[in-house]
């Protein structure tokens, strides 16, 4: 069950509903500050909301993938008279299934945000929940959902009678159907349209998601010991040592790391070694991929001694490879601290991730690395339908506006306006002129 769309609304620059198909390999590309990460952070906000061990409310606002002080921090706010008090989060697992999250401002200390209106999707049909909502009204909408999942079930395990009970679980309003025993009642399970998952499905989804950001924090001398599970709770940084250290060192996994490592020109050899049952050390080749000499301990050195590019690009790596078709991984800016060679390389290892079904997506400042998925398009490595190009700007009203780009079978993207190219243009052209006016200036002497 793979996330197909997100949507936003009301959320930062974004004024307007923006919807975002997502298929295998997305791009995000603009300007800075123009909301590419932030219509990413609408399904960041609900991964930390629903990973936390504790109910945090509708939003946690203060996790690992998001961090805010205030709810008014998040809302759109243009002029005094154009503000607003309302968000919406959205998902679909495919075109018609999935919900919307409506949130709401309060303006109080007590309770600053909360749910005003959930509604999911199954199909043709749409479920519109909101808080307070009369028994009997939810009971019609979901009688016939009710009387489904009661007809699948054994005579042995059907309850004696059953009621309907409408809730917050986190962000979204869902309905329970409640067993009756005697005077009591229990949860028996959560009416959730148009998702197969009956216990907290949007749960099972926010767990699918591989957060690489963009801050990766600083290389270290150990790293302490994280559980490897296919769910990866808040940011992977944490896990890349321990991830690296699972695959030993003859797996195929670790191979690939190794590979693609010296494909982008950074080192030939990358261990994970064991100090104690709390600490992981990652040591890497001393030389480059050319010049092995890491089959002696005296090759190896530990990843704080080497370039900053190693120690950025490790957790990029490592979760393109970690990751398997059941998650999403968002890449922010994957490219830092990446010599350009490395930059255009690393298009390579996010196709291989691709090509095992696992679902990417690239907030990106580098045309190079653009450049070279436009390449891998045209040489037949990726179908130009399992990749999606968005353009984010803020024109003078400071709303986000996003274009997107079709690629053709050739990996051109006709007239999306990237301004990647042009700048580059505009940058020789000036070089050029200052040349050609420092050459005339010598010869006038």
């Amino acid at each position: 069950m793979s996330i197909s769309r997100i949507s936003v609304a009301g959320y930062k620059s974004i004024r307007d509903r923006i919807d975002l198909d997502l298929p295998k390999l997305t791009i995000l590309a603009g300007a800075n500050s123009s909301g590419k990460s932030s219509v990413m952070q609408s399904l960041l906000l609900l991964k930390q909301t629903y990973e936390a061990g504790y109910d945090p409310g509708p939003l946690r606002i203060d996790g690992p993938n998001v961090s805010f002080s205030r709810v008014s921090q998040m809302t759109w706010r243009g002029s005094s008279k154009d503000a607003a008090h309302e968000m919406m989060f959205g998902l679909r697992h495919d075109s018609d299934h999935g919900v919307d999250l409506y949130f709401t401002s309060t303006c109080t200390s007590r309770s600053p945000l909360k749910v005003s209106r959930t509604v999911w999707f199954s199909g043709q049909n749409s479920y519109d929940l909101a808080p307070r909502m009369a028994t009997s009204v939810v009971d019609k909408m979901f009688s016939d959902l009710a009387a489904e999942f009661l007809k699948g079930l054994s005579d042995d395990l059907l309850p004696e009678g059953h009621d309907v009970s409408l809730e917050r679980d986190r962000s979204a309003l869902v309905v329970n159907l409640v067993q009756k025993l005697g005077e009591k009642s229990y949860q028996f399970i959560q009416l959730c349209p148009g998702f197969a998952v009956r216990v907290r499905p949007l749960d099972w989804l926010m767990r699918s998601v591989i957060h690489v950001p963009g801050l990766r924090g600083n290389p270290e001398r150990s790293y302490s010991v994280a559980a490897v599970e296919p769910a990866f709770p808040g940011v992977f940084q944490s896990y890349t040592a321990s991830v690296i250290a699972s695959w030993g060192s003859g797996t195929r996994k670790r191979k690939s790391l190794v590979r693609q490592l010296g494909e982008l020109g950074l080192t030939s050899e990358i261990r994970a070694k064991r100090r104690s049952d709390t600490e992981v050390d990652l040591l890497v080749g001393r030389l480059g991929p050319g010049l092995n000499d890491s089959n002696t301990a005296s090759g190896l050195v530990s990843v704080a001694d080497v370039g900053f590019g190693v120690g950025q690009v490790l957790p990029v790596l490592t979760a393109l490879l970690a990751a398997d078709s059941r998650h999403l991984v968002f890449l922010e800016q994957p490219e830092i601290h990446l010599h350009p060679k490395a930059q255009y390389a690393l298009a390579g290892p996010i196709v291989e991730a691709v090509d095992r079904d696992v679902q990417v997506v690239v907030e990106t400042h580098s045309e190079l690395l653009l450049m070279a998925i436009q390449r891998m398009v045209a040489e037949g490595r990726i179908n130009q339908e399992d990749v999606a190009l968005y353009w984010f700007r803020r024109p003078d009203d400071g709303v986000t506006d996003v274009q997107q780009g079709k690629l053709d079978a050739e990996g051109a993207y006709g007239d999306w306006p990237v301004d990647f190219a042009s700048t580059s243009m505009s940058a020789m052209r000036d070089y050029i002129e200052a040349a050609r006016r420092a050459h005339e200036s010598q010869a006038d002497e």
